[in-house]
């Protein structure tokens, strides 16, 4: 049985064409401040909100299980990782779990490259996924099939000078189906994901 390979990573924010949008300009017009402070003082850069640290998501124990839980565990893992990339640039965990074959896996870690190398600046996109079903190896398929939905949270990103590039709302319930399997080192390796795929 061969894998399914073609992948709809369109489904999914992240993956995605870049659109700029026109900047907002100061309001020349705004009235001057009536405070005796004079606003050389506390400069607006100064007191600019800077991001908040974006941390990694946890990982489950149970992913040192070699069968359906572990699966299961591996997969959910996996897919939160996916906005925790494009908000960090941080691939390390990411490609410790592809399969340096996936083209799923391959196609995330070109568009995060991209997305770092202009320095643009994501806020948001989290992904999480809600598990149906585990289908364990059998016959020719030697993967486990985790299938289930994903929910992705609306997100923002910024060029480096802090524009607004594009701000795009959040998506759910896109039918997915993660395929992975254990390697020789215990670790679990992700074949391929199918997002849009009929459960």
């Amino acid at each position: 049985m061969t894998l399914p390979r073609a992948l709809r990573s369109a489904c999914v924010g992240g993956v995605l064409a870049y659109v700029a949008l026109a900047g907002c300009t100061p309001d020349d017009n705004a009235p001057a401040p009536t405070t005796s402070v004079a606003a050389t003082e506390e400069p607006i850069s100064d007191v600019t909100t800077a991001p908040a640290e974006v941390l990694p998501p946890e990982k489950p124990t149970l992913m040192t299980s070699n069968d359906a839980i572990g699966a299961r565990a591996a997969a959910e893992y996996f897919l939160s990782l996916y906005g925790y990339v494009f908000q960090t640039g941080d691939l390390a965990e990411w490609d410790a779990m592809c399969d340096p074959e996936s083209e799923f896996c391959n196609g995330v870690r070109d568009a995060v490259d991209d997305h770092v190398a202009s320095g643009n600046v994501q806020s948001g996109g989290s992904v999480a996924m809600s598990v149906d079903k585990v289908i364990p190896p059998s016959g020719a398929l030697e993967e486990y099939e985790v299938t289930g939905r994903i929910d992705q949270e609306s997100y923002e990103i910024v060029d480096s000078d802090g524009a607004l590039l594009t701000s795009v709302a959040g998506d759910s319930e896109l039918s997915t189906s993660v395929f992975l399997k254990m390697d020789e080192s215990g670790s679990w390796r992700v074949r391929a994901v199918v997002i849009g795929a009929e459960q």
